[in-house]
């Protein structure tokens, strides 16, 4: 009998839970003001239940961020200037499509991207660094969105230089986990 009024009130318990989390929509989670750009769901945290990961503009700002259920999880501040989409890529290798890269800015060099990811030990997004040696060479880098992918164990940066040494160059990364960025490994001038 106890066993039985036991599993009602848990079973109660979880209800009221989702009758919470339906009446609270996601912009009231988001917050007052922000524009909502895109959203997909995901199982970031691994937990069994999907997430929201939100892309929207906040006061002229972009953010991504993880929303479980009825709180924002994590969030992470864009260095982008526009972004719409959210297309989630495995960039470290894990095997697991957790990283998001969004075109941050256009230079004279070319565009800025800049990768976020999803850090399993903390439970929150973060911004990769790129590291040379053990100094930051850049939260950023040349390349488009397009020119960026895994493979063989690195994360491949493709661009051109129009300063010296000029041509077409292809950089690779291998990810760090104890530094949650990646290590530049080489790179090689593929044409002129």
């Amino acid at each position: 009998m106890i066993f039985l009024i036991l599993i009602l009130l848990l079973a109660g318990a979880s209800c009221k839970k989702e009758e919470r989390a339906a009446e609270v929509s996601l912009q009231d989670i988001i917050g007052p003001g922000a524009f909502i750009k895109d959203q997909i769901s995901l199982d970031i945290d691994e937990d069994k239940d999907k997430e929201d990961i939100v892309l929207y503009v906040l006061a002229g700002r972009f953010y991504l961020a993880v929303v479980d259920q009825i709180k924002v999880k994590s969030k992470v501040e864009l260095l982008t200037e526009q972004a719409d989409v959210i297309l989630p890529k495995d960039f470290n290798g894990d095997g697991k499509e957790f990283e998001f890269a969004f075109n941050a800015f256009d230079s004279g060099k070319g565009i800025y991207v800049e990768i976020i990811g999803w850090n399993k030990n903390t439970k929150e997004l973060l911004r990769y660094n790129f590291y040379k040696d053990e100094d930051i060479l850049e939260e950023l880098f040349v390349s488009s969105i397009n020119d960026i992918k895994y493979e063989n164990g690195f994360l491949i940066q493709s661009y051109y230089s129009d300063v010296e040494p000029i041509g077409f160059f292809t950089n690779y990364y291998s990810f760090s986990e104890e530094k949650q960025g990646f290590e530049f490994e080489k790179s090689e001038k593929t044409a002129d």
